[in-house]
């Protein structure tokens, strides 16, 4: 193989992500920065940035179709469009893959134009490869000719089997099959497990795309449905597609397009951010008005900022941070919630359950107080709220989660009395 690796074995994205975060509770000794450092006043002009004009069609995905495309792995259709919510074909998920597996792992590639070069001429130079797909005139001289090199590269890296029949290259994909071609392009950096996953349209499905989904699934690309289903037949977006790669980058940090860093937020002041960059050192970027913020691939702000966070982040030459891509493993406490100010905007709570707390040093029994985020999201019996609902949750069973030590949500399925 003629990759040059620059990346040991990963583990788990999931546990990768709790590691690097340090999530805990008020028994850590630095308490998290809950002050607004900057109000947001709008997110910076992306469509403007990466030319083109229909983001906004996907506004849930904003934050993840930035991401892609300031790293090269995902670029518009052309004529200004990204095209977020058309189906994403086959070769489209396949050129995708290719480039995300070849920046991860070539020290030479680092962007679009990189990968694109390197892909075409191993294409070209390589005299003695056919397709031996039942439908590869689709990739000689047909609709998906544009996608031949990277097919190419696709067989070469063993992401797809070039003896499994018909590829149909234009086809829409499917989550199974997507899910398929992401394990096998991340198979490297997923730890070699499976999850003890139950869909209740899965059963049907050939057992090895049974595991590739739940492979996919345990390491956190995937999501199923409310209703218990994963739909393995539903055609994929291009913005879900963008996604799912976001997903696995904000573990991988690949790197993306000059003026791109990456690492860990150090230290956060009034109007700026260190950041101790995955290469080695560390950055101060001063943040404005117009720092386009998105945390855990959702529209933020500067505020939603903590030190342990994961970051990468698109700045100037004078090192004005344009946008900043933010994650973190929340953890959950749930109890009942014996004592409310909203003063000082803080909840007491007897702990009943602990998930996913890797440092805390809370203990099931122990009665705790945690600062709340003026941000955080209330939902009392189905309907949503803000922090002026705060005291209604007095005297209530329940669920908090948490970023670091700060509760950025509130659930209470119903209302009941506790002895």
């Amino acid at each position: 193989m003629f990759l040059i690796s620059k990346f040991s074995r990963l583990i788990a994205i999931v546990t990768v992500f709790i590691m690097f975060l340090g999530m805990g509770s008020t028994a850590w000794a630095k308490k998290p920065n809950n002050k607004k450092i900057h109000p947001q006043k709008n997110v910076i002009n992306l469509e403007e940035k990466f030319k083109v004009d229909d983001l906004d069609e996907a506004p849930w995905a904003v934050g993840s179709m930035s991401l892609m495309m300031s790293k090269g792995i995902f670029k518009g259709r052309g004529n200004g469009k990204m095209a977020p919510n058309a189906s994403v074909s086959r070769a489209e998920l396949l050129t995708a893959a290719v480039r995300m597996r070849l920046i991860a792992e070539n020290e030479d590639i680092d962007n679009l134009e990189e990968a694109e070069a390197f892909v075409t001429d191993a294409y070209a130079g390589d005299n003695n490869f056919n397709f031996s797909f039942e439908d590869n005139t689709l990739l000689t001289r047909g609709g998906a000719k544009w996608s031949a090199p990277y097919i190419y590269m696709a067989v070469e890296l063993g992401i797809i089997n070039p003896e499994e029949g018909k590829l149909q290259p234009m086809k829409p994909s499917s989550r199974a099959w997507a899910a398929e071609v992401l394990v096998n392009t991340l198979e490297q950096y997923l730890e070699d497990e499976e999850g003890n996953l139950v869909f209740s349209d899965t059963d049907d499905l050939p057992d090895a795309d049974v595991s590739y989904i739940e492979r996919a699934v345990a390491a956190g690309l995937f999501n199923g449905y409310p209703d218990g289903s994963f739909k393995p037949n539903k055609p994929l977006t291009r913005a879900e597609l963008m996604t799912l790669m976001a997903r696995a980058d904000a573990d991988l940090q690949l790197p993306g397009q000059e003026g791109n860093y990456r690492g860990i937020i150090d230290e956060i002041d009034e109007d700026e951010i260190t950041v101790a960059l995955k290469g080695g050192g560390e950055e101060t970027f001063a943040l404005n008005d117009d720092t386009g913020v998105f945390v855990n691939s959702k529209e933020g702000s500067p505020e939603m900022l903590q030190e342990g966070d994961k970051v990468q982040l698109l700045a100037d030459e004078e090192l004005n941070a344009d946008i900043i891509w933010a994650s973190f493993e929340k953890w959950e406490i749930s109890g009942l919630v014996t004592d409310v100010d909203d003063v000082d905007a803080t909840v007491t709570v007897d702990v009943y359950e602990i998930e996913d707390a890797e440092d805390s040093d809370i203990d099931v029994g122990d009665t705790e107080t945690f600062d709340v985020a003026d941000y955080v999201n209330i939902k009392l019996q189905g309907e949503e709220e803000d922090i002026d609902a705060l005291n209604e949750v007095e005297d209530n069973y329940a669920e908090l989660k948490l970023h670091g030590s700060l509760v950025i949500e509130i659930v209470i399925e119903e209302e009941e009395e506790q002895d």
